[in-house]
């Protein structure tokens, strides 16, 4: 593999490119990298948004996927509209050197609904303007304080719902693991009580550890790596393979996982963690559990 190009290569060869190619308009960096500009992690995936005036030229053109260097390998996903067609592309491209970068391409009116769709949801992500050749993206873009991207505090319902759901696929994950459907006990753990309720727990418990003023990643490497080693370890010991064995023990690192970050939770929202739920649920599944 070559020398690995730095963030500031990288940039400077899109910039270079961008400014010298009239269907370019606008280049924003996305993501971890536009949040932390001193990132040096070789294998982060550099995230451009290309505005652009003609989105087929760049689907259909694949010459300028070389600004980066050489292509090894490229993924196209283009997205469409029953009407007017394509409306979006994201062109993930993996270099020689190992350098990978994901672009989304979109025209002007397409990307401004994309930024007001993202705004308003919870996973916000950070932008840094690196070219505006029309000044209309400082018009259409907020630009975010540490307000709009905190990890928001749950409400005493939706803490207690999290709870109570995740008691119920417990039981019918333990119910799947004794009747030997792995598979299905698989797609519970792992599709269900890990996405659905430990990642929103965890996210919780970042906040809470840090007064709800944390930047919030839809991939949630910034703060996950930051996890205390025993928390980190704990989180590890939930994931298995195919053996009914390691998948039994991964659901009760689970639970103990997500019973120690909910009680963590509730005593910083001055919520209530159930612990007679708790109890009989435990009791339960262990009674599920073959000797």
């Amino acid at each position: 593999m070559n020398t690995i190009k730095s963030q500031e290569q990288i940039i400077h060869m899109i910039m270079t490119w961008a400014a010298q190619t009239a269907n370019i308009r606008a280049v924003v960096l996305a993501g971890v990298h536009a949040n932390n500009p001193s990132n040096t992690d070789p294998l982060e995936t550099y995230h451009f948004q290309l505005i652009v005036n003609e989105l087929n030229t760049m689907i259909w053109q694949e010459d300028w996927l070389h600004i980066c260097g050489e292509p090894l390998t490229t993924l196209q996903h283009i997205r469409h509209h029953s009407v007017t067609g394509a409306v979006a592309c994201t062109q993930n491209v993996l270099y020689t050197d190992g350098v990978e970068v994901e672009f989304q391409i979109y025209p002007i009116s397409e990307w401004e609904n994309q930024i007001d769709n993202e705004l308003s949801a919870s996973t916000t992500p950070v932008y840094q303007i690196l070219l505006d050749k029309d000044h209309r993206i400082q018009e259409s873009i907020v630009v975010l304080d540490q307000q709009s991207v905190r990890l928001n505090k749950p409400v005493r319902h939706e803490y207690e719902q999290v709870q109570h759901e995740f008691w119920w696929y417990c039981m019918q994950t333990a119910k799947s693991l004794l009747q030997q459907q792995v598979l299905l006990a698989k797609y519970q753990l792992d599709h269900i009580l890990r996405i659905r309720y430990l990642e929103k727990m965890l996210d919780w418990y970042a906040g809470s550890q840090h007064q709800w003023d944390i930047l919030y990643h839809h991939d949630r490497a910034g703060y996950r790596q930051q996890l205390e080693p025993e928390l980190a370890r704990s989180l590890t010991q939930t994931y298995a393979g195919d053996n009914i064995e390691e998948n039994w023990n991964s659901l009760l690192h689970m639970i103990h996982l997500f019973r120690h970050l909910s009680i963590h939770v509730a005593e910083a929202t001055d919520y209530v963690y159930d612990h007679e739920q708790d109890q009989r649920m435990i009791q339960y599944v262990q009674q599920l559990k073959p000797e």
